[in-house]
């Protein structure tokens, strides 16, 4: 402000661009304060020289403190902020297609002859989390890598993950007549117990007032 009051000719002049910093409706910036400022000391049109427009920025940066200087670029560290407030597009698909795609995580379990693995696919394909028996982390505890106990804690495990990855609720690929059966059951009990919900969120968009295009009435 002090190069500024310098390139004043007259009191007067200074006086009157200070009165009208005071009457502005406009947010008090350097873009507005040099606008004005310009009305006084450049009627013309004509700008400072850039050595003025140096020191005028170097005295705005030295007054910024360096933990308020915003950052140009921002990066997105949670992909999955849009579908925590259910925001995300869910693809509705066909009504009669096989493999629905209507979600946006689905858990996937399968068991070989010796190991029991768990996953959680997104709908794009990728799988963010995942857990199997063959870790050593969990087969060191274990008696037996394909059991009622094996499973159990297979999702106790595969829970953990899913909240310290931010996924707290998903649907689950086993049918009912799959979770008869006692491992099953224990994978998916032990799943609940660790905090995940296997019923997502409706989308916002499902809320949406539908617009019939093709009325029977006319």
């Amino acid at each position: 402000m002090s190069l500024l009051w310098k390139r004043f000719s007259t009191l007067q002049q200074g006086k009157s661009f200070l009165r009208s910093i005071e009457v502005t409706s406009q947010p008090l910036t350097w873009s507005v304060v040099w606008s004005i400022h310009r009305q006084y000391v450049c009627p013309s049109g004509n700008s400072l020289s850039d050595s003025s427009h140096q020191e005028l920025n170097e005295q705005t940066e030295e007054r910024i403190p360096g933990n308020d200087v915003v950052s140009p670029e921002f990066t997105n560290r949670n992909p999955r902020n849009l579908e925590k407030m259910a925001l995300a597009y869910k693809n509705k698909g066909w009504s009669q297609s096989l493999t629905r795609k209507n979600y946006w995580h689905r858990l996937f379990v399968k068991r070989s002859h010796r190991y029991v693995s768990a996953w959680v696919e997104h709908v794009d394909g990728h799988v963010p989390v995942q857990a199997s028996t063959k870790e050593w982390a969990i087969k060191k505890h274990l008696y037996s890598t394909n059991d009622v106990v094996a499973r159990r804690n297979l999702g106790r495990v595969l829970a953990q993950r899913c909240l310290e990855s931010g996924i707290e609720y998903m649907t689950c690929s086993l049918r009912d007549h799959e979770l008869e059966s006692e491992g099953n059951k224990a994978f998916y009990d032990a799943m609940i117990e660790g905090g995940i919900s296997f019923e997502e969120p409706k989308s916002i968009g499902d809320f949406i007032t539908k617009h019939d295009y093709f009325p029977d009435n006319i």
